[in-house]
C-alpha cells in the first residue's frame, strides 16, 4: 500500500513527509497483541517478574522507534538547504555542497526506486519518503523538481568535487552494492551448511562429541559461522574486484 506523502510546493520549497495514518492499522493490533502476551506471561506463577517487565520494555522500545521513524522523518528542500530529517538526527546539506540527486533501484521484495543525494565528500544518503512506494506522483518528476531547485540555488561558481564525481560514477557502474551481493553469498553458505548438517547427522558423525564434526562442524558453525563467512568473503571479494577494475 502506497503511503501518502504531503508535498508543500512553492518556488524553492518542497516537503516530503509521511502522513502516518496507515501505520495505526498495523500498530494498534500489534500493541494489543503485545499487551496480551505481557499479561499472559505475568499470570504464570513460575515465571520471574523480570520476564514480563522485560517483554513490556521491549515492546515499548519498538513502538518508541517506529513512531518517530514515521512521523519525524522528512525530506525538506528550501532556498538554502536540502534537509534530511531522520528518526533521531537532522542533516542539512547546502545546495552548493550537493553533488548529485540520483534514483537508485533497491532489489528488495518488492523492489523499490529511491532518491539519494551525494554531498561534497562523496557521501550518499537516502531522501526519506522520496521513493516510488511513498509518492503519489511520479518519482522521476519529483527528483526533477529537486534537481531544478539545486541547479538554481547552488550558485554560478559550483563545480563537482572529485570524490563525489568518482562515487557517482562508481554507483552508476555498479548499481548493486557489494554488501547486497554478500548477502547472496551468505544465503549460499546457509544452504551449504544445512546440507552438510543433514549429511553429517545421517552418517552419525555427531555421535563422537570430541570428534572433528562435533568440534569444527557443529550445528552452530554450519548455521551461523558458514553463512557469515560466505557473506563477508563474497562482499569483500566483490568490493576488491570492483576497486581494482
Amino acid at each position: 500500500m502506497a503511503t501518502v506523502v504531503t508535498v508543500t510546493n512553492t518556488q524553492f520549497r518542497r516537503v516530503y513527509r509521511n502522513s502516518g495514518h496507515e501505520i495505526w492499522f498495523v500498530l494498534v493490533p500489534a500493541m494489543l497483541v503485545g499487551v496480551f502476551l505481557v499479561v499472559r506471561l505475568a499470570s504464570y506463577d513460575d515465571v520471574p517478574v523480570i520476564a514480563p517487565i522485560g517483554l513490556a520494555l521491549m515492546f515499548a522500545a519498538a513502538v518508541g522507534c517506529i513512531i518517530p521513524s514515521v512521523y519525524r522523518t522528512a525530506t525538506i528542500a528550501d532556498e538554502a538547504h536540502l534537509t534530511i530529517v531522520g528518526p533521531t538526527s537532522t542533516r542539512q546539506i547546502a545546495w552548493r555542497d550537493v553533488q548529485g540527486i540520483e534514483i537508485e533501484l533497491r532489489r528488495s521484495r518488492p523492489s523499490m526506486q529511491v532518491a539519494v543525494v551525494y554531498d561534497a565528500a562523496g557521501g550518499k544518503r537516502d531522501l526519506p519518503h522520496v521513493n516510488d512506494h511513498s509518492l503519489v506522483t511520479a518519482l522521476s518528476a519529483e527528483v526533477g523538481q529537486l534537481r531544478r531547485i539545486w541547479e538554481l540555488r547552488r550558485g554560478d561558481d559550483w563545480k563537482p568535487t572529485p570524490p563525489a564525481a568518482a562515487q557517482i560514477a562508481y554507483d552508476r557502474r555498479y548499481p548493486t552494492p557489494a554488501w547486497a551481493i554478500g548477502l547472496v553469498g551468505g544465503f549460499a553458505g546457509l544452504v551449504l551448511g544445512v546440507a552438510l548438517f543433514f549429511i553429517l547427522l545421517a552418517s552419525d558423525a555427531y555421535t563422537d562429541r570430541d570428534g572433528f564434526a562435533s568440534t569444527y562442524l557443529s550445528p552452530f558453525v554450519l548455521s551461523v559461522g558458514l553463512p557469515a563467512a560466505g557473506a563477508v568473503l563474497t562482499g569483500v571479494a566483490v568490493a576488491v574486484r570492483r576497486r581494482a577494475g
